[in-house]
């Protein structure tokens, strides 16, 4: 049995790094990123690539996931780049109220060694289940590739406006967590699906036509502009 796991904990849907810059009218708040504790070490997570068992590195399951009999697990981290929310003041006086303005990012999905495991003493066919493996990777590269597709939509929606700055900062950042926990949503729904209907892979003939049918869609985003 086989496994995706999202890590929600090792990559939070909003990291703030205290310190804003205020240069006349506007400040700006920096957001973003995945959690740098040490269980995360960000020069280790893997871009989208052909895994291999090495990738697989982790001593044992994670502590959530214990006793499910589990024989792999992929933990891929989805996250949205730094990136800064800048606040300009608009009319005059009485009519003064602030917009909001996050700056251009986009999401990614890194898959993590650390966190990955392979049970040694499972009789697995290793072909086939590294297949299973690669396939819930690439599910969460899809769902990043097309989200990114359409930043510009995206962006828009965290774009705030209120009657003072904080109050624009705080429903920017807001909206910025409530989009990255959609990607995230998806990507974790549609990799429940592929275990449900394949039995964690071992219906071998469905889990064949997962793993082309993702393929295909690698294949196909590759060319997707990132707007």
């Amino acid at each position: 049995m086989n496994k995706f796991f999202l890590s929600r904990r090792a990559v939070p849907a909003l990291l703030i790094l205290l310190g804003c810059a205020s240069q006349g009218t506007h400040v700006e708040t920096r957001v973003g990123g995945p959690e740098t504790d040490a269980v995360l070490d960000l020069t280790r997570l893997v871009p989208y690539r052909p895994l291999t068992r090495a990738d697989f590195q982790a001593d044992e399951l994670p502590r959530e996931l214990r006793g499910l009999g589990l024989g792999a697990v992929t933990v891929v981290c989805v996250y949205a780049t730094p990136c800064n929310i800048e606040t300009v003041s608009r009319g005059v006086a009485q009519e003064r109220w602030y917009e909001a303005i996050v700056s251009p990012f986009r999401y990614e999905a890194r898959m993590n060694p650390a966190r990955s495991w392979w049970d040694p003493n499972q009789n697995l066919k290793e072909d086939h289940f590294l297949d299973h493996e690669q396939t819930h990777f690439a599910i969460a590269e899809v769902g990043v590739r097309r989200a990114n597709a359409r930043i510009d939509e995206i962006r828009s929606h965290i774009r705030s406006h209120a009657s003072t700055r904080d109050e624009a900062v705080r429903l920017a950042i807001a909206q910025f967590a409530a989009e990255l926990h959609w990607v995230q949503g998806e990507i974790s729904a549609r990799n429940a699906q592929f275990d449900e209907e394949t039995a964690n892979g071992q219906r071998e003939v469905r889990n064949d036509a997962w793993v082309k049918m993702v393929q295909h869609e690698i294949d196909e985003t590759s060319a997707l502009p990132v707007r």
